[in-house]
């Protein structure tokens, strides 16, 4: 999985809910395995499941990738 150090604020992450601490295990179902694997959420779906474990706990975080440009 890959873990986060950081969360910047108004990012789509921020406003999901992730938090510094937590490691991302898969996204829309697929395990993650390397940085690489995570590159495609900026550029795919607007939306995306992120499962992750925090403090031992198991969670599904959503991220909305809108960026409120409709034209885009």
């Amino acid at each position: 999985g890959l873990l986060v150090i950081f969360v910047a604020p108004t990012t789509p992450g921020s406003e999901a809910g992730l938090q510094a601490g937590d490691v991302i295990e898969s996204i829309d179902g697929k395990p993650v395995v390397s940085t690489t694997s995570f590159r495609f959420v900026s550029t795919a779906r607007k939306k995306h499941d992120l499962q992750v474990v925090r403090k031992k706990q198991k969670l599904v975080v959503t991220l909305n990738n809108d960026d409120g440009d409709e034209n885009k």
